[in-house]
């Protein structure tokens, strides 16, 4: 009995290694690709894009944002394993983390600013354009 504690409690250390490493590339790639993120905002804000270049910015922004979503729900599933380490909380990180699946098909973006300031920060934009 004791040897098979003694490699199960091994083969345990080593999963909890394992997920620490995962979780620190995870929060480096985060990082990179939030990086990649502000630079295509500030080449669509600073440069002079024709409007082939802009939709290629476009679509290469979109695809930054969605890995960018992968990566942090990533995150999330790693930071809930990491807090229930330990065997009699193994069930709760279980649940929470199909909880965290179940939540993600009904994220959705809720906007910030309504469609009549939009509208009014688009015409005060446009009229500075033309001075």
């Amino acid at each position: 009995m004791r040897k098979l504690l003694l490699e199960k409690s091994k083969k345990i250390a080593t999963i909890l290694e394992d997920v620490e490493e995962l979780y620190e590339e995870a929060k480096v790639k985060h990082s990179t690709i939030d990086k990649l993120r502000n630079d295509i905002l500030h080449e669509i804000t600073l440069d002079s894009l024709s409007a082939v270049d802009m939709t290629k910015k476009y679509i290469e922004l979109r695809t930054t944002l969605r890995l960018r979503i992968i990566y942090k729900d990533n995150i999330d599933y790693l930071k809930t394993f990491r807090r229930y380490n330990s065997l009699k909380n193994a069930k709760k990180s279980a649940n929470e983390i199909n909880e965290i699946s179940k939540n993600k098909k009904y994220r959705k973006y809720t906007k910030r600013v309504e469609s009549e300031v939009r509208q009014e920060i688009l015409d005060d934009i446009n009229k500075y354009e033309g001075v």
